[in-house]
């Protein structure tokens, strides 16, 4: 080979941050199922500003600046009927306990009580002297309490349709409310960026909770009644201890105002959403992260949950509304591991751990059994975009747009070399994919700059660069025995190369699409490509022959791995899926939405275990026999 050397530095202080997770606290019921999007109903004009949920759990509502409410089968999202009769923009709605009555507010100033058998408008509530932002009804069904732009709350008698009082005490617009399970406390988030906490029966205020910089627009309470959340245009979330006034923490994972907040109803998990059109869901426990969904293309502005903790309802300002599965699949475990999409995953020989790559410029190290952290690497100046386990030894590569490679002793946390190409012949620009030789000997990386580099893993040496392509490199592979390497493009190709002299073998055309994933047979007969195009070609290795095309995904199939008995093939794709493929029947024989676009797909050794990574930073690991099963 061609010794022209590259640099590499010993590395003896590298930058580590332990951030353990413990088994405990691992939320172990969150699975790939979890958040996959069920059916969105669309059928209003203009924004969706409330939703509600009918007890029984068949229906849901929707309250919309069109003037109208209307009422969806929740398990398919369509409609059964429309409530029109306001003069104005619906701000809220919601359903008394007994599930038999809609109640609707507006910006018309009037709340209307509707017959949810029939539709019919029963009567109206007038009193408030401004807009009415917001509604709920005491768990005894007896009075409905209102919140205005007027700077009041009213209570009302549902079974006289009179008012009972009004409270005052905020200085600016009522934008949410609350109530305790027991019905005795009321809870009020206002423009004036406070929140207070009344006694219901005395009607009285009984605190005063401040500590957001801006308005408070959603309020919830926990089953126990015993803590508060409150969500504010300040982009934060803050939970409070409901008897004492005390905030136990703060949540800052939202980029924009946050607009809505509700709990689970075994009050372990919190639903969160905003003008940043994410939803987001955490652990009350601790305060944790643990999932993002993603799906609406606008400011998501109210969220509602079944009581059986079974789907999460959410609206936009786009006129939809989205119904979210929550039910728990055991076959997968996830959790949120980075900060931003994970590029590269990939399982050591001893099928212990998890190592992933993140644009977030961070290598982690996870538990595969419980999905605990182990550490986090930090010494990437810029986005990782791979990682590869180097055989034989507990140590990972890792490949950054800061045109560097890494190596990371995965025993001790430690960097252990980094390898600097010399711009004359090395690369030339960051590094999209690594692979490493069967015996461990040589790294294979691929470029933005249209080029291979060969790289001595022991040595640190640059050895050899191998250039064809005629745009960046995407993807790389090597075949069982190390002679030949494999690369995909942007140029549509596949190339196959002799590792030892760099020549060209083969060039494999029939993509319409760039490349962006490839894996290689176990018997080193096949090579397996996937595209933007949306499809996977199986090649002969030998005679560059196209065998086969699997059809099925509708979006850039960012990942690729096969079983070592060369049966089943696993894919990931943009469009929020993995799907398991039978080479031998040539068709998907499984398919797991997860709640964001995979990037990015690897097997354990023995082909048990498969581990998946997404735009989000979410990490799936499952077993390969349950998801076939």
């Amino acid at each position: 080979m061609n010794m022209n050397h590259g640099q590499y530095r010993e590395e003896k202080k590298p930058e580590t941050a332990k951030e353990s997770l413990t088994p405990e606290e691992f939320d172990s019921s969150l699975k790939l199922g979890y958040g996959a999007l069920m059916g969105t109903a669309i059928g209003h004009r203009r924004k969706v500003t409330s939703v509600a949920i009918t007890p029984d759990n068949l229906r849901s509502l929707s309250a919309s600046d069109d003037r109208t409410i209307k009422v969806w089968h929740l398990e398919n999202s369509t409609e059964i009927m429309t409530l029109s009769g306001h003069n104005d923009w619906v701000r809220a709605v919601t359903v008394t306990p007994d599930g038999k009555q809609a109640i609707s507010a507006s910006d018309d100033r009037t709340i209307k009580v509707w017959d949810l058998a029939t539709g019919t408008e029963l009567f109206t509530l007038t009193g408030h002297t401004d807009m009415i932002r917001s509604l709920i009804v005491t768990p005894d069904g007896k009075q409905l309490i209102s919140g205005s732009s007027d700077h009041t709350i009213k209570i009302w008698c549902l079974a006289t349709a009179k008012e009972i009082d009004t409270l005052i005490g905020h200085h600016s617009w009522v934008r949410s409310l609350a109530i305790t399970a027991d019905g005795k406390r009321l809870i009020s988030g206002s423009y004036d960026n406070t929140i207070k906490v009344w006694n219901l029966k005395k009607r009285q205020e009984l605190m005063t909770l401040s500590g957001h910089k801006e308005a408070v627009v959603t309020v919830a309470v926990t089953p126990d009644d015993r803590r508060l959340i409150s969500g504010s245009t300040d982009k934060t979330i803050k939970v409070w201890n409901l008897e004492t006034g005390e905030n136990l923490f703060t949540l800052k994972g939202h980029k924009e105002p946050v607009r809505s907040v509700v709990v689970s109803p075994d009050g372990e998990l919190l639903f969160s959403a905003g003008n940043d059109k994410i939803i987001k869901i955490w652990k009350l426990k601790n305060g944790q992260e643990i999932f993002t969904l993603q799906g609406h293309s606008t400011i998501v502005r109210s969220l509602a949950i079944t009581s059986d903790g079974q789907k999460l309802i959410s609206s936009a300002e786009d006129g939809t509304v989205k119904v979210w599965n929550l039910r728990k699949d055991d076959k997968f475990w996830s959790v949120k591991a980075h900060g931003d999409r994970i590029m590269g995953l990939a399982i050591t020989p001893d099928q212990k751990y998890l190592v992933s790559g993140s644009f977030d410029k961070t290598v982690k190290v996870l538990k595969i059994k419980q999905g605990e952290e182990v550490v986090t690497l930090k010494s990437h100046t810029d986005k990782v975009q791979a990682v590869a386990i180097i055989p034989h030894k507990m140590q990972a590569i890792s490949g950054s747009r800061d045109n560097t490679l890494k190596i990371w002793d995965l025993h001790s946390g430690k960097l252990v070399k980094t390898f600097y190409s010399d711009p004359r012949q090395g690369h030339a620009a960051w590094i999209r994919a690594v692979t490493v030789t069967p015996d461990g000997q040589y790294a294979i990386s691929g470029s933005v700059d249209h080029k291979l580099q060969v790289w001595n893993v022991a040595a640190g040496a640059e050895l050899k660069t191998i250039a064809g392509h005629a745009s960046a490199v995407q993807a790389v592979a090597v075949t069982p025995d190390g002679d030949r390497v494999i690369s995909a493009s942007v140029d549509t190709t596949v190339k196959v190369w002799d590792l030892a002299t760099g020549a060209e073998l083969l060039e494999l055309t029939g993509h319409k699409g760039t490349v962006r994933s490839l894996c290689v047979t176990a018997d080193g007969s096949k090579v397996i490509s996937g595209s933007s195009d949306c499809h996977i070609i199986v090649w002969n290795l030998a005679t560059g022959e196209k065998l086969f095309t699997l059809r099925g995904h509708t979006g850039r199939v960012r990942g690729l791995a096969v079983t070592s008995d060369s049966q089943y093939l696993i894919s990931a794709s943009e469009d929020c899926t993995l799907k398991i493929w039978d080479l031998h029947q040539q068709i998907a024989i499984a398919t797991f939405r997860g709640a964001d676009a995979f990037w990015c797909c690897a097997l354990s050794p023995d082909s048990q275990i498969i581990v998946a990574g997404d735009y989000s930073g979410q990490v799936y690991c499952g077993k390969l026999a349950d998801l076939i099963s």
